[in-house]
Parts: C-alpha cells; sequence; structure tokens
C-alpha cells in the first residue's frame, strides 16, 4: 500500500476508525475507573563503610560498599524484612502479603538504594517506606555481627544507612489515565485501520471505476449519481429537469456514445445489466429522450419480455407490442407509440409470451430491427439483465453494440465479469459501460478511487439534485444562467436539425427517393 492509498483508505474509512477511537477511548476510561487507587512513597539508604586515609583505602571501601549493595538490595524480599515492618507499624497482615507492596533498587553507580512503598493512603504509603529502610537497616547489621568471629568486639566497618525519610506522596501514582488513554486511542486507532483494511479487502463490489474497466474490458461512459428523478419508486425515473448532475450525466452518455465508434456510428444498441433492479429500464429510456432532445429520431423497444418496464415508465398501452410483431400478429407500424416527446417514438413489450428468449433470437427480431434502422432510427433496446435469462445475449449478437449498466456499491466484481463474459461468447459489441446509482457526495471516489475528493457542486448550486431552484436569494441569477442554458441547447439542436435535414437531402439525392419512413398512429396525430 502506498502513501496515497493509506490517504485514500483514511478518508473513506474516517468514520469507523474515529468509531473504534471512540470507543478505545471509552474503554481505557471504564478500566480505568475500575482500577485502585494506589500512592507510591520512597525513602533512600546508603551503604556507608569506614576507610583510611590513604587512596587504596578509600578505593577498597567504595568496591567494599558497591559489592553489599546487592546482597543488601536482596533483603528486601526476605521474611524477616517483612516481619520487622509488621512488627513496627502493627499490621494484620502475613509477610507475604506485606512484602509484595514494597521493593527497593540499587543504584549502579553509588552504593545507594531507593525503597519503593505501595499503599491504599498516602500516609500509609510514607510509613510503610520508612519502616522498610529501617527493617533493612537492622537485618544489615545483623548480617555483619553473624560473620563476626564469636566474642570478637563490636565492628561498625560495614552499615546501611538510612538518608532520606519518605514523604506523604501528593497524587496517586495508579492508576495513570493519560497513559491508559493514550493506550486506549492508540488501540482504536489501530483496531479501526485492521477493520478498514480488512473491509476493503472482502468488499467484492463495484466502487470505482478502474473497478468497472478492468472487469468489463471497455470505458465508462458515464456515471449517474444517486437521483430522486431517477428513482422509478418515487417518480417515473425519467429526468425532467435540464439542470442538475443526473442531467449533466445522460448529456455526457450521449456525447459518448458519438464517439465510441466514429467510422461506424451503431444505429442499434442494447441496454442490459448484470442483475435484475440495477437501472437499466430507467437509463434506457432517459438515453432515449436525451438522444431525441438534440435531434435525433429514436425508437425505444422494449425487449424484456419478461418484466416489461418501458410502458410503466412512459404511460402508455402495455397490451400490443413487440411480441405480437415476433408473433406474425400485427403489423410492426401499428405497435408504434407516441410518448409525447418530439423525434421519439416507443413499442412496448406487449402480452408475455411463454418463450421469450425464442422470440428475440429469431430471425423475425433480427428483420425489425434492420427495417427500424433503415427507417433512419436509433434504436435502443431495453434487454432483461445477462446473469439470470439468456435473453440479452441474444440480442446482442444482432445489434451494433451492447451497453452494461452496474449499481455502484451493488453489482459484484464477479457478476460483472461474468456479463462481460457472456457478450463476449455471443460475439456481441460491448460499446461501454453504466456505473449508475453512484452517491452524489462520493462521485469523486468512485472516479479516482476510495477517499478521493468530489466533483466540485459549484455548476449545480443553483439548482438542488432534482432541479429545483435552492438559490436562497439567488433566484434572478438563477433563472438567468437557466435561460443562457436554454438558448445554448437550442442553438445547438437547431444545427443538429440542420445537419440531419442536409443528410436527408443527401440521401434523397443519391437514392432517387427518400428513406423508409414507419408512419405510427401516434406519428398520424402528431403530423395532423
Amino acid at each position: 500500500m502506498t502513501v496515497v492509498d493509506f490517504v485514500r483508505l483514511t478518508r473513506v474509512n474516517w468514520r469507523v476508525i474515529f468509531a473504534t477511537f471512540s470507543l478505545g477511548l471509552v474503554a481505557a476510561l471504564l478500566y480505568t475507573l475500575h482500577q485502585p487507587v494506589v500512592y507510591t512513597a520512597t525513602s533512600k539508604g546508603y551503604v556507608a563503610v569506614d576507610s583510611g586515609d590513604s587512596v587504596s583505602d578509600v578505593y577498597s571501601a567504595t568496591s567494599l560498599a558497591q559489592q553489599k549493595l546487592s546482597v543488601y538490595v536482596g533483603l528486601v524480599s526476605s521474611t524477616a524484612v517483612a516481619q520487622d515492618v509488621i512488627d513496627s507499624l502493627k499490621l494484620d497482615e502475613t509477610p507475604s502479603d506485606i512484602a509484595s507492596r514494597f521493593s527497593a533498587v540499587g543504584d549502579a553507580d553509588n552504593p545507594q538504594l531507593t525503597i519503593y512503598a505501595t499503599a491504599s493512603s498516602p500516609s500509609q504509603a510514607r510509613d510503610l517506606a520508612n519502616a522498610v529502610i529501617g527493617a533493612m537497616s537492622t537485618e544489615a547489621a545483623k548480617l555483619e555481627s553473624a560473620a563476626r568471629p564469636s566474642g570478637a568486639p563490636v565492628s561498625t566497618l560495614v552499615k546501611l544507612v538510612a538518608t532520606q525519610q519518605a514523604g506523604a506522596p501528593s497524587a496517586p501514582s495508579s492508576p495513570d489515565y493519560r497513559i491508559n488513554l493514550l493506550a486506549g486511542g492508540i488501540a482504536g486507532i489501530v483496531a479501526g485501520y485492521l477493520l478498514a483494511l480488512v473491509r476493503r479487502q472482502l468488499d467484492s463490489r463495484i466502487r470505482t471505476v478502474d473497478d468497472m474497466e478492468s472487469l468489463v474490458g471497455t470505458s465508462v461512459l458515464t456515471i449517474l449519481p444517486e437521483s430522486d428523478e431517477l428513482d422509478r419508486v418515487g417518480d417515473d425515473g425519467l429526468v425532467g429537469s435540464q439542470t442538475g448532475p443526473a442531467a449533466e450525466a445522460l448529456r455526457q452518455l450521449r456525447t459518448n456514445l458519438r464517439f465510441v465508434d466514429v467510422d461506424k456510428p451503431p444505429q442499434s444498441i442494447v441496454i442490459t445489466s448484470a442483475n435484475a433492479g440495477e437501472g437499466k429500464s430507467v437509463v434506457t429510456a432517459n438515453l432515449a429522450r436525451v438522444l431525441a432532445a438534440a435531434g435525433q429520431k429514436t425508437i425505444l423497444l422494449d425487449g424484456d419480455l419478461r418484466r416489461p418496464m418501458v410502458s410503466t415508465i412512459f404511460e402508455l398501452d402495455p397490451v400490443v407490442g413487440l411480441t405480437q410483431v415476433l408473433a406474425g400478429d400485427i403489423d410492426l407500424r401499428a405497435t408504434i407509440q407516441d410518448p409525447g416527446l418530439p423525434n421519439l417514438d416507443v413499442i412496448a413489450a406487449g402480452r408475455i409470451p411463454p418463450n421469450p428468449s425464442e422470440l428475440l433470437g429469431s430471425q423475425r427480431m433480427q428483420s425489425v430491427i434492420e427495417e427500424l434502422v433503415a427507417a433512419d432510427y436509433m434504436v435502443l433496446i431495453d434487454a432483461p439483465p445477462l446473469l439470470p435469462v439468456t435473453d440479452a445475449g441474444l440480442l446482442s449478437g444482432i445489434v451494433d453494440g451492447s451497453i452494461l449498466v452496474l449499481a455502484v456499491g451493488k453489482t459484484y466484481k464477479e457478476q460483472a465479469r461474468l456479463a462481460a463474459k457472456v457478450l463476449q461468447q455471443v460475439g456481441g459489441h460491448v460499446l461501454g459501460s453504466v456505473l449508475n446509482r453512484a452517491p452524489l457526495g462520493g462521485i469523486g471516489g468512485v472516479v479516482y478511487g476510495y477517499g478521493h475528493a468530489t466533483h466540485s457542486q459549484d455548476y449545480y448550486s443553483a439548482y438542488d439534485r432534482t432541479g429545483g431552484d435552492r438559490s436562497n436569494g439567488n433566484t434572478l441569477r438563477a433563472r438567468f444562467l437557466y435561460r443562457r442554458m436554454r438558448r445554448r441547447e437550442e442553438r445547438e439542436q437547431a444545427q443538429r436539425e440542420q445537419t440531419l435535414r442536409e443528410r436527408t437531402a443527401a440521401r434523397e439525392n443519391e437514392h432517387g427517393q427518400p428513406p423508409v419512413e414507419l408512419t405510427s398512429i401516434a406519428g398520424k396525430r402528431r403530423s395532423s
């Protein structure tokens, strides 16, 4: 992991890391509050050795004192010292219990030792430390006397002298709130990063553009944000506003489609997904709408003969449609319906047949697509998902290209890989993919990876996610920007229509007759 990866991991998981950090602090605080309060007092002693006046005598005495120091330090754990402490303080404890409450440490450079005594109160700790240094002095004297021959005069050559009496400590030595809270916070941060790493390794869902492109093998045509307008449950799923992230993403999809194959622009496109519920019907309907708004003569076929949704989105008659055409019961022209949008026609799915795969893979279906393309339509087909059924795979083999719609954070990487494999096996040409339902606040993370800053929202400052005005005092500026954008779009559409008329006139001059026109009942109503 690089430093950049670490920073991105931190940014995307900062809530988890902060939560574990807080839990670590709380756990450390609770642990500290339940620990007994302990006070520590210190007293000091010095190993004194009588010496002569010469330098050699002083050096010998110093060496002897340092040797005796290690012996006296060992006395602190003896039963005799513990019993002397109990007797002097009149304690009701056993020698082993009282010995666990004090210790001695010798100085490596000087023949001096320090006594550390702990107790539940400052006065008890002070008295215990002083009693220990006194008991050790007594036991050291006894030890030196025991080594003297019987009847020999008393010698004070070596003795342990108390040099510093203990004072009552002003603050407890344990528990240490700062150390414990610091340890708890660090442990919480480490746990948060470990959890983030495990989460990252176990995350098998598509999150970024890199995931999509490496799995599908084609570029991402656009990233559609999570939007109320694209929610078919709350609305019809059609983006009605001309501003906002969803509208701009759809225009980007329309623009990128024109450049996927400049030499041979696709005229028939199947739009499918890996699983149901990833938004491919809504994407298809909105793509058809923006293509028609740009002056492109477009027709939308509902090729999902199992769970058709196009007629529901556009509120059209679902009874007569593609199924009857493929069965030979009705003419193609009679099934074309007008959704009320210029340059856009729709063919519903019709009755749900018992054999959708056979109908969609038939020669008649290929003839229908060719007939619509010959009528100068841009043909968009809303197909079923790839993994549950084979319908989309069959359609992909008879059209110019396919678009794969996958949902951010919902589609698994293995599912995307299998969907791309299905399209490759049937010889389908994948034009690109669409990442749907990306969180608006994290689109930058979808594009660049974990934790990258999102796109600037300044472009949509005058409008909310659904295109409504939220200028809060800047209403005039918002209206001005909206009118300017509308005028620019109208000029662009007029230019496209002029180009389309010139192309149509060129075909008439070349072939001597106008291109084939499919006139629907709805189209007759429009012309009348």
